[in-house]
């Protein structure tokens, strides 16, 4: 069973043993306590602060699950109640704030245990990344907490918003194919052999997660000889056959690297060309070595040193557009607003990404996010029962994800927002309103013979509320409860989800999940009356009940938690990270203008690639 539906099946609170293996002793401990309590109740605007920022994003998702009288962590010193008991939020404030007054190796225990960093381990496994926007408010909240008098945390100030961190990104596979369609002029499947790269948050491209093995360098050459066999020689520059070997280097390389190249590296790939029998052959060795390089294989987003940041010339800041829009290196027009300054303003930056947006090429590259955000990559092979569904084959799994994107595809060009993907009319379908109650969606979140709750709650609540549940502890396995024709889903997964410690993550997503009980698990219609009363529960702002996938649909639309969560998405899709401390302020920005705008997704495209980020990084 793998990682992905032990999570499904289990959905367990990770954030078990803030004190477990390893803690202090107790008397230690009866201090620390005692010294926290001490500290009186909290304000109304502590709480607050402590219900919006660490609480709902945070404990309530990752740790309240286990840290309750019947779960797991009953025993440690931070203990919640349920949200709905008198008087909740205070007292579930006073039991972090237990552990943050205490300390561990000079961090807060709320920082240390789920940070994966205290000497005695944590018995739900690192949960938090240190450098991450719930560490930092979890610190914010350890210093506010600390303190006798009311004293929130401050709102962040984004009045001098620090630049993003410089990077290097490795094409991604797909990149990798479509740069050498592009570079080369012929159609490449070299990525499809390549090692799959880590996924996080449902994206391959993390900058950080793009690297290079033995393997994948042996890769990358095999694929490059290949590749330069194939290359159609006369054909790869302006002067075709003509070229000297000088004149091909740079005119290929400046397309190869996407920037022109130094005299060093002219000097070099002449040289390479000059020790082959024929100009052709030399070319040859040319194109197999430049598909080899570094500066072909990686996205160069430095940068040129300005006081304490790095500016990014024009040929950096075309990569970022050609690749963010099309998936794809610049093309000529691209190239020549690099070379002749146009990119060095931001009028010029927002004029060739409206450009790049109007063409076809960019719903290609934006099928690229919306197939990883949706999960619809899974669909060609998703589990299913060949008895439960027969006929759901390769063409059936084809066909649902072609129909579903060009759906997609219509209603964004038609209106053109997030509200539309979510509630407007699924072209070509039986009466279908918004990517809810698509097809290949609905199959790819559901179990292998039956329509799952769990997988469909999941989906919601992660990639459509931002909000990632912990995995289960290692070595607990536990079965869905078995398809029953006599029983709703609601009453079959009563059981299984009442039970400690399933409850704490369960009621979280089996509500939503319950709302699309009206579909099986390759997406059909049922035909007989199904229990369709779901709610959302423990979110930042779209707590109600709903009924039916249609209304739930319309109830996310109407609130502004999945548009911020449909931005810090896009987010981590351009820019191929993360939101950190330094870059939080720009994601904030982000959020501002979609919400101003509408919600058009092609103007949170041009807000992406307009804003500071792909002119400025700082200086490290």
């Amino acid at each position: 069973m793998t990682r992905h539906h032990r999570v499904l099946l289990v959905l367990l609170a990770g954030c078990q043993g803030v004190i477990g293996a390893g803690g202090p002793d107790p008397d230690e401990r009866t201090r620390d306590d005692a010294r926290a309590d001490a500290l009186g109740e909290p304000c109304a605007a502590e709480l607050e602060v402590f219900e919006r920022t660490v609480w709902r994003p945070l404990l309530a998702v990752r740790c309240a699950g286990c840290h309750q009288a019947e779960g797991p962590a009953a025993s440690t010193r931070m203990v919640f109640v349920d949200e709905e008991a008198d008087d909740a939020l205070a007292t579930n404030y006073r039991a972090a704030r237990r552990a943050a007054v205490a300390d561990a190796d000079g961090l807060a225990l709320l920082l240390a245990k789920p940070g994966g960093v205290h000497s005695g381990g944590h018995q739900g496994g690192a949960l938090l990344a240190l450098d991450s926007i719930p560490a930092a408010d979890a610190r914010a909240f350890v210093a506010s907490a600390r303190t006798e008098t009311c004293d929130p945390p401050p709102p962040l100030d984004c009045s001098a918003p620090p630049p993003g961190s410089p990077r290097l990104r490795r094409l991604t596979p797909a990149e990798y194919d479509a740069t050498v369609a592009d570079l080369l002029g012929i159609p490449s499947e070299a990525g499809a052999t390549f090692p799959a790269d880590e996924v996080r948050h449902g994206f391959d491209n993390a900058a950080e997660a793009l690297v290079v093995s033995s393997l994948f360098a042996d890769q990358l050459r095999l694929a490059a000889e290949e590749l330069a066999e194939r290359a159609p020689i006369a054909a790869l520059t302006e002067c075709g056959a003509g070229c000297g070997a000088e004149s091909f280097v740079r005119a290929f390389g400046e397309r190869a690297f996407r920037r022109p190249l130094t005299e060093v590296e002219v000097g070099r790939y002449v040289g390479l060309a000059a020790g082959a029998p024929e100009p052709s052959e030399g070319a040859r060795l040319v194109v197999e070595a430049m598909l080899q390089s570094p500066h072909f294989l990686y996205r160069r987003e430095l940068g040129v040193p300005d006081g304490s940041a790095q500016v990014l010339d024009g040929w950096e800041i075309a990569s970022q557009l050609s690749y963010l829009l099309w998936g794809t290196m610049p093309d000529q027009a691209l190239f020549a607003a690099a070379r002749d300054g146009t990119l060095e303003t931001l009028a010029g930056i927002e004029t060739e990404t409206r450009r790049l947006l109007a063409s076809p090429r960019a719903v290609t590259a934006r099928r690229r996010f919306v197939t990883r955000w949706l999960g619809l990559d899974r669909l060609a092979t998703v589990a299913k029962d060949e008895a439960t569904y027969p006929g759901f084959d390769p063409a059936r799994r084809a066909a649902l994800a072609d129909a579903a994107l060009a759906a997609i595809d219509e209603v964004l060009a038609r209106e053109g927002t997030l509200d539309a993907l979510l509630t407007a009319s699924m072209p070509g379908s039986d009466d279908r309103r918004g990517l809810l109650e698509l097809e290949a969606v609905l199959a790819v979140h559901a179990r292998p013979n039956d329509s799952s709750p769990i997988h469909r709650g999941l989906f919601v609540r992660e990639r459509l509320l931002c909000q990632e549940l912990p995995p289960p502890p290692p070595g607990l396995v536990v079965e869905p409860p078995p398809v029953d024709p006599t029983r709703t889903a609601r009453e079959r997964y009563a059981a299984h989800s009442s039970a400690q410690p399933c409850e704490g993550c369960h009621r979280l997503i089996d509500p939503i999940g319950f709302a699309f009980e009206g579909f099986d698990g390759v997406g059909a219609r049922r035909s007989a009356v199904v229990d369709l009363d779901g709610a959302i529960v423990g979110s930042l702002d779209s707590d109600g009940a709903i009924r039916g996938t249609t209304e739930l649909g319309a109830h996310l639309a109407a609130g502004d938690e999945v548009a911020d969560c449909f931005t810090l998405q896009w987010f981590r899709w351009a820019y191929g990270a993360d939101v950190d401390e330094r870059s939080r302020c720009q994601l904030e920005a982000l959020r501002e203008r979609f919400r101003g705008a509408h919600r058009s997704v092609d103007d949170l495209l041009v807000a992406l690639a307009t804003a500071p980020h792909v002119r400025r990084r700082g200086g490290e």
